[in-house]
């Protein structure tokens, strides 16, 4: 099949990309992370390229694998890219509790102190389903997600309201259907797509 045939052509969004934006990968993308994945960036400029995380992707071991006191005892760790694959980092909705959280867009913070965040879950005043847990983040050099965007392995939009992509605990989620689903009919020949060998 022609990657290039008009069914699965990606057609612009009209969305700039910038910090708080989604990219969607397309079905062609032949890569175990970021085959079929959903990417938040958290930071992107001209000169020192983007950074993000991968928010579709567990890993196989829980968060209380890492942080032995941590309260929950089913919390996943997600694979959020290959860079710095051994540090935790972590989004949520909790900005104006939380120290040293960063704001991304609309109530979407990362970072902040992780004992503070760990003490709030055992009290109870964080819920489980506003934040999550990330191995690592993903990484592009400057004009480099450009050249990705132009080969067209990803739509880029919005945070959807409708779509909570901070809900650790619903494993039964798949945030890249969700997000394919929002852009119309054209592009559910994408989920009938054959997932490639190496996709997970």
């Amino acid at each position: 099949m022609d990657i290039n045939d008009n069914i699965f052509k990606v057609n612009p969004t009209g969305v700039k990309l910038k910090t708080g934006s989604i990219l969607i990968s397309s079905p062609f993308l032949e890569d175990s992370l970021f085959g079929r994945s959903i990417v938040l960036i958290t930071d992107i400029s001209e000169d020192s390229g983007a950074i993000g995380l991968v928010l579709n992707k567990t890993t196989n071991i829980k968060l209380k694998d890492v942080a032995i006191d941590f309260p929950i005892e089913e919390m996943p760790l997600y694979a959020g890219g290959p860079v710095q694959s051994d540090f935790l980092f972590i989004l949520h909705h909790y900005g104006d509790i939380i120290e040293n959280s960063v704001h991304i867009v609309d109530d979407i913070y990362w970072g902040g102190d992780k004992q503070q965040i760990e003490e709030y879950i055992k009290q109870g005043l964080i819920d489980p389903k506003k934040i999550k847990f990330f191995l690592g983040y993903s990484g592009w050099a400057a004009n480099q997600l450009k050249e990705e965007l132009e080969t067209e392995s990803w739509i880029i939009a919005d945070i959807s309201s409708e779509i909570n992509i901070l809900d650790s605990l619903n494993f039964s989620k798949d945030l890249w259907k969700e997000y394919v689903l929002k852009f119309g009919s054209k592009y559910k020949k994408w989920l009938t797509f054959p997932r490639q060998a190496i996709d997970n």
